[in-house]
Formats: structure tokens, sequence, C-alpha cells
């Protein structure tokens, strides 16, 4: 066979070439178009038309087919989800505003976002916060909050509802509720801002002492007073001024110099907004003077008045107690009691009268003292059945210069049953009505009763109701600490303020 050529040959239909995959130059190679079938193997060369191609002798080996090249296939991109970022108050986290925003920030643009999303958590007596703006696009939102009644915390949280996605409809945190949820900041809500309810004289008046004390109370707890915060009120004073400031909470003592000369002496209040209460809250609300407080009591400085004195004195437990009379409408002792912890005053349930004793070593102040002031006090331990001052009225005190009962060769004071009807120095010197302070009764002695305190021994006060009973057969009576109470400073007590001359 000699110069074979292109297109000379052809593979009949029952050839084994066919579907071989191999390569026949001239055979199977570079056709177009339609034709017949020419075997698994078309054209390694990629070009069309016919070209120059080797002789193969039918003896030589035929090779195996070029591997093909690998697909490529490209691995999609993970999802990421949106989420909140962060939930910031936008306005002072302590504050008295009827509206407070947040800023509402997501790590990318998403949409959905309403009031569907949002609850509100609140504390204290904070009632009625709703949520009245959503604004914003994208990844940043503004929450505006009406802050409602009262005071209190306030917090704006978002709930995942799968409401909130991105731009390839990914929800907030991934598929699935509340796995988006945020917590934001909490606003402190105090519209009772603190204010001074009064600048009172803490020591006598008039006064020639060097120093005074000012009792400074606020409408609650405050913290940051200093003296920055208070300014003097002096007329007819030289060299007056601010020694100290003691104390926590609503109450407050300020101590000042008299400084030289007589005159007038008043402290007043500046309010710079640095006194606040325990939520932030300043003096009076945000604002400098809006509390300021200049109608205080007013000391009167006469360097010719006496140095006033106060001297305190506990119920003596040997001698103080309770008589109980002997019978109803009997008005004599029956029954007595100097060693109980605790005083009685009212009935029993046979109606029988309660009265008690005190005794106050008063001796120990000076023979020449010149009272000018006397406070009997006592706590209240308990009120057996009902309250007697509804059917009793009041209770009246009678004074003694002296024991109530005094007997034998030497006088002896101790508690006895004549002490119930015995006769007083002065009836009626002072009366305690239901106005306790801090579980304390109190009366502030009248000053007819001073000549009988007894500078030169003991003074004794017996205690009844008005009314001696109220014929129910039922125990009625207020119950006090008596002199044998384990602690001293819930005894009765009476405190004199006096002046030598």
């Amino acid at each position: 066979m000699t110069n074979p050529a292109w297109g000379d040959f052809s593979l009949s239909a029952t050839s084994p070439n066919i579907d071989r995959g191999v390569l026949i130059p001239g055979i199977n190679d570079n056709y177009f178009g339609s034709a017949p079938d020419i075997g698994a193997f078309e054209s390694p060369y990629g070009t069309a038309g016919p070209t120059a191609t080797p002789m193969l002798d039918v003896s030589t080996p035929i090779p195996d087919a070029p591997t093909p090249p690998p697909v490529v296939t490209d691995t999609p991109a993970p999802v990421v989800p949106p989420v909140v970022t962060s939930i910031s108050g936008a306005d002072a986290l302590s504050t008295n505003a009827d509206f407070v925003r947040y800023a509402l920030d997501f790590s990318k643009d998403v949409s959905g976002v309403d009031a569907g999303d949002f609850i509100l958590s609140t504390s204290g007596n904070l009632a009625n916060a709703s949520i009245t703006e959503i604004s914003g696009s994208g990844s940043a939102y503004m929450v505006t909050v009406n802050t409602g009644s009262g005071d209190g915390t306030l917090r704006l949280d978002l709930t995942d509802n799968d409401s909130i996605i991105d731009a390839m409809s990914t929800p907030l945190g991934g598929v699935g509720i509340s796995n988006g949820n945020f917590a934001g900041d909490t606003y402190t809500i105090n519209r009772s801002a603190p204010y001074v309810t009064s600048i009172l004289r803490a020591d006598p008046d008039p006064t020639s002492a060097d120093t005074a004390r000012f009792t400074v109370a606020f409408s609650e707890s405050v913290f940051g007073v200093d003296a920055a915060d208070f300014v003097l009120a002096a007329s007819g004073l030289s060299d007056a001024g601010l020694l100290s400031i003691t104390g926590s909470g609503s109450i407050y003592t300020v101590v000042v110099k008299t400084g030289s000369g007589n005159g007038s002496l008043r402290l007043d209040l500046f309010d710079d907004d640095s006194i606040v209460d325990a939520m932030g809250a300043p003096l009076g609300g945000a604002g400098i003077g809006n509390a300021n407080f200049a109608s205080g009591e007013t000391y009167t400085i006469d360097r010719n008045t006496p140095v006033i004195y106060s001297a305190v004195f506990y119920s003596d437990g040997a001698d103080d107690g309770w008589i109980l009379e002997s019978k109803e409408t009997s008005n004599r002792g029956g029954t007595v009691n100097s060693r109980s912890a605790t005083l009685r005053v009212g009935d029993n349930a046979q109606d029988n009268q309660y009265r008690s004793i005190l005794q106050f070593p008063t001796e120990s102040m000076p023979d020449n003292a010149v009272i000018k002031q006397a406070i009997l006090t006592l706590q209240l331990e308990t009120i057996v059945g009902k309250n007697p001052f509804v059917s009793h009225r009041y209770i009246w005190i009678d004074i003694r210069e002296g024991a109530f009962g005094s007997f034998g060769p030497f006088q002896i004071g101790s508690l006895q049953n004549s002490d119930f009807q015995a006769s007083a120095s002065l009836y009626s010197a002072g009366i305690i009505l239901d106005n306790p302070v801090g579980g304390w009764y109190w009366s502030n002695l009248d000053a007819r009763s001073f000549p009988f305190i007894n500078l030169q021994g003991v003074t004794q006060f017996r205690l009844g109701f008005l009314v001696d009973d109220d014929d129910n057969r039922r125990d009625d009576y207020l119950s006090f600490f008596s002199g044998d109470y384990g602690v001293l400073y819930a005894r009765p007590q009476l405190t004199i303020k006096y002046y030598v001359p």
C-alpha cells in the first residue's frame, strides 16, 4: 500500500475498532458535523480539517487513551446569620425622664424589626412602660421607650422569634426561636427626687456656747453631703463657720462655731446637685439651686446666756414596777411587781386598773441646777388586747419629789401597794398621747413640775390612763420596758436640760 491519504479509508459497521477508544490517523480523527460511527475517540488535536498525520503500522501497539481532565466543583460559602451586637442606653442611665432611648446594633443589615421583637423588664413600682417608636434601618436602629409611672429599673430585651432576617432571608441567630435573644442596658427611673424636710436646732436656744448643732433631715437617704452644701446666715456675729458634718441616710448633724459677738445664726443648704439619693437622683431633681433650703430654725447667740447642760437618767429597776388595783373601782393597790422587765398601764380581764411607778436617781445633778426642760420617754414592748388609747383616752403623769410610798424608820422607797393611791407632789405633770416615735412614747413635762425634780435624792413618776377601764372583761394594756430590762438604752429615760447660774 502506497501513498494512503486522509479520507481514503473508513470503518465498516462490523469493524472491531468501533468504540475501542484508539486513534487511527485518517480514519477516526478530525471529523466535523454529521459522520458515521467513528469509534469512541474522535480527535486529540483540537483543530479542524485535514492535517498530516503519521502512518501507523498495523503491527504497532495502540497507545492507551489519555486521562480526561478532573472536574472542579465550587464549595458554597457558609451561611452566617445576623446577631445583635449591642442594646445600649442612648441617654443617662439614671433619670427621671418620661422617655428614654436604646441604640440597637446588628452584625449586618437586617429587616423586620418591630415592637413584637422586644419586651420590657421592670422592677420596683415602675408601671405602664411601653415602646413608642422604632426607627432606623440596615444594622442600626433606635428604640424609644415611655418610662410609664413610678420608680424602679427598666431594661429593653430583644426576644428572637425569627422575624428579623438579613438580605438572604437568614433569621436572627439562625433558624430557631430564641437563639438570637439579647438583654439591653438597664435604666434607673427615679421620679421622687430627694429634698430637705427640715433644718432644726439640736441644742437649747438662746445659747452662749462656742458651738451649736443643727439637725438636717432629708426626705430619703442621700449621699454626698459635705461642707460645700451649706452656708451660714449670721447677723451680729463674726468668725462663725462650719466645724463638722456627721450622719448618714436621711439625718445629718452639722456642728458650727458661733464665733464672737451676739446675734443670730441660721444654717442654710445650697443645692449644687452634689447630694444624690441611692438611684443617683440629685436633690430637687437635675438643676442647680432648685432645692435650696433657707427656712430652718435660728439660734440666738447671747453671750450673757448661761451654758445649757443635758443629763439622762434611767429608771431604777429595784424600785420601779407595776401595781394592779385590788378590784374594780376600789382605787387602791392590790398587787405589785417590781421584778418584771416590763411595766403595765391599762386594765386586766377583771377591769382592774394597772398603774406603773418610775424612779430616777436625779440627786447627781448640781444642787443649784436650774432646769429648763424635762422629757420622759418609754419604749413600747407590746400592746395586749386592744389599744387602750382608743377607749382610755391618754396617760396622765404624776410626779413625786422622793418616793410615793416611803415607809419605815429609814423612809425606804421600795415599790408597794400604797403607791397606787399615794399623794403626789404635782398631779398631771404631763400627759402621754398615742403618737410614738420609733416605738418610743414621750412627754415634755410641764414646767410646773421642775421644782419637784429632786436634786437631793430620787424622783418618782406615776402613770395611769385617764379612763380606768373599759368594762369589756378583757386584758387591754400597754407593756413598756422597765428598769429591769437587760438593755440599758431601752429602759425608761428622763432627759433634763439645765444650767448652773
